[in-house]
């Protein structure tokens, strides 16, 4: 059976604007800045290379990711700058999100670095989550050795 679809959750076409009823931005979400989000979601995800995929989607305004297994990488613009039609907004930096899926009572491990590129971003984030991994194993160590002792 085929799941149902919440017409509330759909955007609609009104002139300049392209807003789901659920959304209520209004203003906020101009067709216009839709189509930009697609394009740089797009060039994003080419830009970091295969496999990657990108979203577009709608909260108070059109925004975009990328995602590659337990990464994903968010765009953080700036929004007070203005919009240029060709290209959307400026963008501020990037945000490498990597979460394995891991849960430690009831806690979700995530690893979350920002850069100026998403290539940076990601480096930080692998970098940081091979430190965590690292200490990990370490205090592993020590547990054995107090179990042990």
């Amino acid at each position: 059976m085929a799941e149902a679809i919440d017409l509330g959750r759909v955007p609609v076409r009104n002139g300049p604007y392209y807003c789901s009823p659920r959304c209520g931005g209004g203003k906020f979400c101009r067709h216009e800045w839709y189509e930009a989000a697609k394009r740089n979601a797009e060039a994003l995800a080419s830009r970091m290379g295969e496999g990657w995929e990108a979203e577009v989607w709608e909260n108070l305004g059109w925004h975009y990711r990328v995602q590659k297994g337990c990464v994903t990488i968010y765009v953080n613009e700036y929004k007070k700058l203005g919009f240029d039609p060709e290209v959307g907004y400026p963008v501020r930096s990037y945000s490498a999100w990597i979460q394995p899926g891991i849960v430690v009572s009831n806690t979700v491990i995530q690893i979350i670095e920002s850069a100026g590129t998403p290539e940076d971003a990601l480096g930080f984030a692998v970098q940081a989550a091979r430190t965590a991994m690292s200490r990990m194993g370490e205090a592993l160590a020590a547990l054995h050795e107090v179990a042990d002792g």
